[in-house]
């Protein structure tokens, strides 16, 4: 029995990830005890499944590709920055996520609906979605001038959706690996 680490996201297009790059960047000396994201690894997380085992994997592929069966392609933008849970005690640095017709919404309840039905737990937060770009080490070293990260403007970089993926992460000593394992089509 093999376990894996695993999540559902979706791509950012590779503007919006050159515009966190360059907002990182920009952060990166006044922002500190901050583990940064690399740019190749930032996605949108839609649901993080956590340790699955691999014999599960062609039940949650299909719950996947049957909750996308009515989605549309569709669009959602970069809005602004923030933390979780707040920025007095930030344990996560974020860009925003927006999107105007509903469609990112709708395919979250989708996917939720369907993994609940194949016996994987529901979500107990409301969904949220945002990109994290970095994680604080230690609020307490950190200084608290968090004033370039939020008020850079990334303006509203768009990304088009035509697929959902489940990725698997492999945590290793330099950060986590992300192995795609299947993506569902629109």
């Amino acid at each position: 029995m093999v376990k894996i680490r695993t999540f559902i996201a979706l791509s950012i297009s590779d503007e919006a990830k050159a515009a966190i790059a360059q907002l990182i960047s920009n952060s990166r000396d006044s922002v500190t005890a901050v583990r940064w994201v690399k740019p190749e690894n930032m996605h949108l997380t839609i649901k993080f499944l956590g340790v699955v085992d691999e014999k599960n994997l062609p039940e949650i592929e299909n719950a996947l590709t049957e909750s996308v069966k009515k989605i549309e392609p569709f669009h959602y933008q970069l809005n602004g920055t923030g933390c979780f849970p707040n920025c007095r005690h930030p344990r996560v640095l974020w860009v925003g996520i927006g999107e105007s017709g509903g469609s990112l919404q709708h395919l979250y309840e989708n996917i939720e609906e369907r993994l609940v039905k194949i016996g994987l737990p529901k979500e107990k937060r409301n969904f949220n979605p945002h990109l994290t770009v970095g994680r604080v080490k230690d609020s307490r070293k950190m200084m608290p001038d968090l004033s370039p990260f939020l008020s850079s403007s990334i303006g509203e970089l768009k990304t088009e959706v035509t697929e959902v993926k489940l990725i698997k992460s492999i945590l290793q000593p330099s950060g986590a690996r992300y192995v795609p394992l299947f993506a569902a089509k629109f």
